[in-house]
């Protein structure tokens, strides 16, 4: 559902880590950010997944940088829970919001951020930068 609001409440956006920290069940991933994704598993909101999130998963997966050993890994587990997780892609409106993001945010950040913002969504993020530009509603 597009907007602010899924079905069952406040509409969320996850970058790279929180996702990656959440299919491997990792001790990186806060407390706050657990709490959503149990919110989403009981179907009390939807988390949005950018799809450039899956690009960097993917990279991380080439490099040997995560537990994860092939990108299939990733999609299943999305696909599987298709009520919880959706995949976003950067559309136009999400683009141009990205052109104007200012600051230190780097590029690929950017993208993320400005899913959120287009769909007036918080962002699931650990990430320091993007959190203290305030840019956007963030939660970790």
């Amino acid at each position: 559902m597009d907007g602010g609001q899924s079905s069952g409440g406040e509409l969320y956006v996850m970058d790279t880590h929180a996702l990656i920290w959440y299919l491997t069940d990792d001790k990186h991933l806060s407390r706050r950010a657990r709490e959503c994704f149990e919110k989403a598993e009981g179907r009390q909101t939807q988390v949005l997944i950018p799809v450039i999130v899956l690009f960097e998963c993917l990279w991380l997966i080439k490099k040997q940088k995560i537990k994860i050993s092939h990108i299939d890994e990733v999609l299943y587990r999305i696909e599987a829970n298709e009520e919880i997780f959706r995949i976003v892609p950067l559309d136009k409106d999400a683009f141009e919001m990205a052109l104007n993001i200012r600051g230190s945010i780097k590029d690929r950040d950017s993208m993320i951020v400005s899913i959120a913002l287009s769909k007036k969504a918080t962002l699931i993020t650990k990430d320091k930068t993007v959190r203290k530009a305030n840019v956007v509603n963030t939660l970790w």
